[in-house]
């Protein structure tokens, strides 16, 4: 009789770890919300894994974290766990160096695309997210305050190809994860 007691109660504690690894590793991705003025921000928080992958729509390594540039900011990748050979798949948020003129860059966006050849591109503003929101080619960019959000998404090979100045089935899913992102920023 003693031992199928001791059975049960293994499974059961076999169940209770796995039920809380479980909720472990969720609130591991869990977002939560970031200054992202600070110098260690961990901007993966703005997008997690499992939003990137639902976005990729595959399986996503874990996002790499790291500086944007010497200057400053911060970006965190996500790429596909098993990546063509030659793939533009990949989800990024970035936020920008603080000292980052947005009137400016604004600005060399705009005359970038509409001196591109073969075909000449515009900025696509976009109402009702941050305080100023464009899209330059297929890139968001995002300002809310002094903060300058953006996010990249190259999805299909046919959406990274596509001119600048057309809207894509990518475009829909980057303001979507522009504005969850922009609510998870203190």
């Amino acid at each position: 009789m003693e031992k199928p007691m001791l059975g049960a109660r293994r499974v059961a504690a076999i169940f209770i770890a796995t039920a809380w690894l479980g909720l472990a590793a969720r609130a591991c991705d869990a977002a939560t919300t970031i200054d992202p003025t600070a110098d260690d921000a961990n901007v993966c928080v703005l997008l997690t894994k499992s939003e990137a992958a639902a976005a990729l729509g595959v399986p996503v390594k874990d996002g790499d974290l790291g500086p944007l540039s010497t200057r400053g900011g911060a970006q965190c990748n996500y790429e596909p766990e098993h990546p063509e050979a030659v793939s533009p798949v990949h989800v990024a948020v970035k936020i920008m160096p603080p000292m980052i003129d947005w009137e400016k860059y604004k600005q060399d966006r705009r005359t970038e695309l509409e001196s591109s050849r073969p075909t000449p591109g515009k900025l696509r503003p976009v109402p009702g997210l941050g305080d100023d929101a464009y899209f330059a080619g297929h890139v968001l960019n995002v300002r809310r305050g002094k903060v300058f959000l953006q996010v990249v998404l190259w999805k299909t090979t046919a959406g990274a190809l596509a001119k600048g100045d057309q809207e894509t089935p990518e475009d829909k899913l980057v303001k979507e994860i522009a504005a969850r992102a922009l609510t998870r920023m203190r």
